[in-house]
């Protein structure tokens, strides 16, 4: 596993991915309320955030592992890292890889 990230705009075909990383994110906010279905949150993703917003996605190894949307050109709505990227879990599971 590399860590090398690659950061490039996303297309439409990334939907998949960019809310798989959202939805697995998400579960790990637990002192949030979780108002919508995973299948809502495939939609949003590929009908609202990937249409309106300005949309990067960070690769590493050929995957989507977190993706940043802004809105209006200068507002950031949506930033989001999957929870196997972040931090010392990654290096630890780098570690026994």
């Amino acid at each position: 596993m590399s860590d090398e990230v690659r950061i490039r705009v996303a297309k439409l075909e990334d939907a998949d991915a960019i809310a798989e990383v959202f939805i697995a994110s998400r579960d790990t906010l637990t002192f949030l309320p979780r108002l919508h279905t995973d299948e809502e949150t495939f939609d949003f993703i590929a009908n609202k955030v990937l249409r309106e917003q300005e949309v990067q996605v960070a690769e590493r190894d050929g995957r989507i592992v977190g993706f940043a949307a802004m809105a209006h050109g200068d507002f950031l709505e949506h930033m989001y890292v999957h929870p196997d990227s972040q931090g010392p879990r990654r290096r630890e599971r780098a570690a026994r890889a």
